[in-house]
């Protein structure tokens, strides 16, 4: 009987990370798959190891134990299906960029013998530093490479979390270490959330912290007039809308699994009781919510002036559906004179970057690369347009 609960386990592990499901077993879901869609080689080695055990001590005698054995199979057959989309999104991240010309920023994946990004010794961090009024709510970190001196570019990282938790940090290590150590100085930050402070609580502190980058970020060795702006999830909502809001002070923006149209992301979920709590708790959502979602949804706030964007969304993502970025990479690309730049990520879930799987390890390089060249373009004179204006 243990090997058959082991197999299914396994299983679920495996398979629900190749698909994902929506509805009631949403939250479960979700957690299990991010989980286990970067981690597909561990999986299956696991998924082996554990069938061989249980087949040496006798499983294959009985019938639930070869059920058990025929689940760790399948277990293992979804975990190789999962490594192999995740090396498919290897080149699809990297060529992305192929229209920005020659790059010189290695593309290196060394991430096998450490999936869960911690520190990097060349790195140093700088802890808590207020930039804003609201507490614990206004902090930002500072990573930089150890013996910094030159000014050198800023990425200002946004957490997400739904507006409502999330932590500077947890979200976007591997991507920070990777370029703290290359010579970035990296700005996770905290920002006001729900339902203690409504939207556009969360889209302000931003506008604050960019600002305190834009003063005092060259005290740290950082150069405050080439700034790139990064999130996941909300994060990435916040970071779009910010770019999109504040686009004479940034370089570029790279937002992954961002929803771009709250109105649509919603209405999908139905009366899905989480959604619906989200939805009232963040912007206020009443019967008929819809101008006040698109007042705060980046697809409503493309235009020519927008800077380049770097848009990252995987298909396999079902908490916010891929269609998001797909709608908002078309708008965008019809308005901006600026490149808009999209990798769609066969396989990948939401919050696939926590760990430093494949795809997660070629996506950070294609970021680099895109916030190196967005960081070094020549900025052109900024022209007053109705989006750049604070909402």
């Amino acid at each position: 009987m243990t090997c058959l609960l082991a197999g299914l386990t396994l299983t679920f592990f495996s398979w629900n990370a190749v698909r994902p499901v929506r509805g009631l077993l949403l939250g479960p879901s979700f957690a299990a798959a991010t989980f286990a869609a970067e981690l597909g080689l561990v999986l299956a080695l696991v998924s082996l190891a554990s069938g061989a055990a249980f087949y040496t001590y006798g499983a294959a005698q009985s019938a639930p134990g070869l059920a058990g054995l025929a689940l760790h199979g399948l277990a293992f057959a979804g975990a190789a299906l999962l490594e192999v989309r995740a090396l498919s999104a290897v080149g699809i991240a990297t060529t992305t960029l192929r229209e920005l010309g020659p790059l010189t920023v290695p593309a290196r994946l060394s991430w096998r013998a450490r999936p869960v990004a911690l520190w990097h010794g060349g790195v140093e961090r700088i802890d808590d530093l207020q930039y804003g009024p609201a507490g614990a709510r206004n902090r930002v970190d500072l990573y930089r490479p150890r013996g910094v001196t030159a000014p050198r570019p800023v990425l200002l990282q946004l957490h997400g979390g739904a507006w409502v938790f999330g932590s500077k940090r947890v979200q976007a290590r591997p991507l920070m270490l990777h370029l703290a150590a290359a010579g970035w100085v990296c700005a996770p930050i905290t920002y006001r959330l729900a339902p203690r402070a409504q939207w556009p609580a969360q889209l302000d502190d931003s506008r604050l912290a960019l600002r305190w980058l834009i003063e005092h970020v060259a005290e740290y060795g950082g150069d405050p007039t080439r700034i790139v702006v990064t999130g996941g999830s909300a994060g990435g909502h916040l970071a779009a809308m910010l770019a999109l809001t504040e686009s004479q002070h940034v370089a570029g923006c790279a937002p992954f699994y961002a929803p771009t149209d709250l109105a649509t992301l919603f209405g999908a979920f139905g009366r899905d009781p989480a959604a619906s709590w989200i939805c009232r708790s963040t912007f206020g959502c009443a019967t008929d919510a819809r101008d006040a979602l698109d007042a705060a949804s980046p697809l409503h706030h493309v235009h020519a002036n927008a800077p380049p964007f770097f848009v990252v969304h995987g298909t396999a993502d079902n908490l916010v559906p891929v269609e998001q970025a797909r709608s908002f990479v078309k708008a965008l690309s019809a308005v901006s004179t600026s490149p808009v730049l999209y990798a769609e990520l066969p396989g990948a879930v939401h919050a696939f970057d926590v760990f430093r799987g494949p795809r997660t390890m070629a996506t950070v390089a294609a970021v680099h690369r895109f916030a190196e060249w967005a960081a070094s373009r020549p900025r052109p004179s900024p022209v007053t347009h109705q989006a750049d204006r604070p909402a």
